[in-house]
């Protein structure tokens, strides 16, 4: 990859292959499609990597601060290759400069850089170290406390974050009310009144402080809800059979139908119970105006006894019945209704994710789970947010048997 340029139409790379030929190819057909596969070099970025990703460390950064790092990259790049892009292709004019050519060592191109930029030789070093190892991101300067120069900032904002956590299973406090308590505590920790912040940075570390800790602006419900959410890693569930995770939520959809009783015009939704290892979509729902528990629990239903496919389904449009042999013999007395194959894989969920919808938080729903041997797990998950924090479950009990399974049939179809 040679250059990564922003067009009207969309992202797009420049390509050397082996032979030195170039080719200019869209970003999304770069890795959407057969012509390349991406090979990494090392395994990626985890959720326990003891850093944050380049991404995230760039995306803080203003206008100012970004152009200081984009500049400083710049530098050291024609140290390490000679050219501010790091790049012959892409050479500017005069480049390379005489005192960062290839054939000069490198601690005299280090030592060069120094007296260009007035820093030490040193700190040129341990910037080309921190290139070489993050790349841009390695240029941005940490921030080890808050954003304030004041000396007594640390202790102030500590005992700001106390007050606020104090205040989340009370009444909203106003940021004034903070600012008086934090004032107390810390004069009654020996601190002088000239070692206090002023209200002006006082209010600024409390902008800072309300990213860690909603206070102030959302609704007391919500800030109680996300306090409450785990302080451990959040974790990503990796399903290794069918069965083992059934996903369920309900959209309104962009189309009306018309009630043949009343001759209106009504929205209807969709709720769909879809297995994650297969991505098969196993029970769906369609109900006018709003959706009830029943419609839920009946969309949980077709996952346990999945609708037979119709008489023009296409031979590899039916599912296929999995470990079934070529010959049963079934008693005559067990059938209902004529044996045809089914529309999608009949299976017993082991647990039912759904989110905080009345129709899926119900006792109708919840005792369905209970009685089928499922867990029902409800992430709680914010606004913008998909990270899963797992509430009240049922524990699954034994092997279901003939007799379990046709009881919760029962329940499922009252």
């Amino acid at each position: 990859m040679v250059e990564l340029a922003s067009t009207q139409a969309g992202g797009e790379v420049v390509l050397k292959d082996g032979r030195g030929r170039l080719l200019r190819l869209a970003v999304k057909e770069l890795l959407l499609s057969d012509r390349a596969r991406i090979i990494p070099d090392g395994p990626g970025p985890a959720s326990d990597d003891p850093q944050e990703t380049a991404a995230v460390v760039l995306a803080r950064l203003d206008a100012g601060e970004r152009e200081l790092v984009l500049e400083r990259a710049a530098h050291v790049r024609e140290v390490l290759t000679g050219f501010r892009s790091g790049s012959e292709e892409l050479a500017a004019v005069g480049e390379p400069r005489a005192a960062y050519t290839v054939g000069e060592p490198l601690e005299s191109r280090y030592e060069a850089k120094a007296a260009e930029l007035g820093v030490a030789a040193r700190t040129v070093k341990r910037w080309a170290a921190a290139f070489r190892q993050d790349g841009e991101a390695g240029l941005v300067r940490a921030r080890s406390g808050p954003r304030s120069g004041h000396r007594n900032a640390e202790p102030w904002s500590e005992a700001a974050l106390e007050v606020m956590i104090e205040h989340t299973g009370q009444s909203k406090p106003s940021r004034k009310m903070v600012i008086e308590r934090v004032r107390a505590r810390l004069l009654a920790r020996g601190f002088e009144e000239e070692d206090l912040l002023s209200r002006a940075t006082a209010y600024r570390l409390l902008e800072d402080l309300e990213r860690r800790h909603p206070t102030f602006r959302l609704s007391t419900k919500r800030n109680r809800d996300i306090a409450a959410r785990p302080g451990g890693v959040y974790g990503k569930l990796r399903p290794t059979r069918p069965g083992e995770y059934l996903l369920m939520d309900t959209n309104r959809l962009d189309v009306f139908a018309l009630d043949p009783v009343t001759l209106q015009w009504l929205q209807a939704e969709l709720t769909v119970a879809m297995d994650w290892y297969t991505r098969c979509v196993c029970g769906i729902r369609i109900t006018p105006v709003s959706t009830k528990a029943v419609d839920a629990s009946v969309a949980l239903y077709q996952a346990f006894r999945p609708r037979p496919a119709g008489q023009d389904w296409l031979a590899h449009a039916v599912w296929p019945e999995h470990g079934i042999p070529r010959s049963v013999l079934v008693e005559a007395t067990a059938l209902e209704g004529p044996m045809r194959s089914a529309a999608s894989p009949a299976l017993v969920p082991e647990t039912v994710l759904v989110d905080h919808g009345k129709v899926f938080v119900s006792e109708h729903l919840t005792s369905i789970c209970r009685r089928w041997g499922s867990r029902c797990s409800r992430p709680g998950c914010g606004r913008s947010g998909t990270r899963a924090r797992w509430k009240g479950s049922f524990a699954r009990g034994p092997a279901a048997g003939p007799a379990r399974l046709q009881g919760a049939r029962s329940a499922l179809a009252r």
